[in-house]
């Protein structure tokens, strides 16, 4: 086992290395476009044999880079969506953009023994094949 070397590029980046391999490259000050999300991540993250364990850029969502933790609320303020979010609507890629409902507590009850929540949420329906109309689905979360 060799000693662990860790490299700091003040206001960017933490590099740890382990003799020869890069075992993971830390980045808190991203300077990602903003189409793409920018936040902190970990990539690449590798064991001590070298062996990659993080995914940097998948074809299919190009804005995850490696290994994130979010923080889409913090406090009031809501940071989720990016740069296509608009509040109360949900885009449904190809298809539009598909209205939905807020939360609603009054048919949701909580039961203090059980420590879960269930909490009652309703979303429109469009009309399809299977008998679906434009009514309002209750969807339960929790018992």
């Amino acid at each position: 086992m060799n000693a662990l070397e860790i490299r700091h590029d003040l206001g960017a980046s933490v590099t740890v290395r382990d003799g020869d391999t890069e075992l993971f490259h830390d980045v808190y000050q991203p300077d990602t476009v903003q189409l793409e999300s920018p936040k902190p991540s970990i990539h690449p993250l590798r064991t001590r044999a070298g062996k990659v364990v993080s995914l940097f850029r998948p074809h299919d969502h190009v804005w995850h880079k490696g290994i994130a933790w979010p923080l889409p609320h913090v406090g009031e303020e809501n940071f989720r969506g990016g740069p296509t979010y608009i509040y109360g609507r949900f885009a449904a890629g190809q298809c539009g953009r598909q209205p939905y409902a807020p939360y609603s507590r009054e048919h949701g009850h909580q039961q203090p023994s059980s420590g879960v929540a269930a909490v009652h949420r309703q979303h429109p329906a469009p009309p399809g094949p299977r008998g679906l109309g434009a009514d309002r689905h209750p969807t339960r979360i929790g018992r």
